[in-house]
């Protein structure tokens, strides 16, 4: 599989979508635990608490053991665990196959998350929108 390389363009008046993998993500990838949720979830997948390991500094971003490159200023955790190089190629081809998937979609003329047919898009905002599912198709302006 190609991990690298761009949509073909605007050919069925689609904006061009960027699918470039470049390597800081797969950096970002490798330094990240596998059991990281978000920091807008209470827990990761190992079950402990962010606000248990947040090393409390009083600024707005707090160092968490969950990111390699914050391990030296953050509140040790038992569970820390990052990817393999394979985890990472695996899941950077996940993503590839998530971008190829929404664009034939969009090709198609079927909306990428319901996959209804798309009778009229929408300018919302800055948002693209199919009607009649309303599900959002991408941010840019309306051709």
């Amino acid at each position: 599989m190609k991990l690298a390389g761009t949509s073909p363009g605007t050919e069925e008046g689609l904006p061009e979508i960027k699918v470039t993998v470049q390597p800081p993500q797969a950096e970002q990838l490798r330094g990240m635990c596998r059991h990281f949720t978000g920091v807008l979830n209470r827990r990761c997948r190992a079950g402990i608490l962010y606000e248990a390991v947040r090393t409390p500094d009083g600024g707005t971003v707090h160092p968490l053991p969950c990111f390699r490159q914050d391990q030296a200023e953050a509140v040790p955790c038992a569970f820390a665990s990052f990817p393999s190089a394979e985890e990472v190629a695996e899941r950077r081809a996940r993503i590839m196959e998530g971008f190829q998937a929404r664009r034939a979609a969009l090709a198609a003329g079927l909306c990428p998350l319901c996959h209804e047919k798309i009778e009229q898009r929408q300018q919302v905002g800055s948002a693209v929108v199919a009607a009649p599912c309303g599900h959002e198709l991408y941010h840019g302006r309306l051709r």
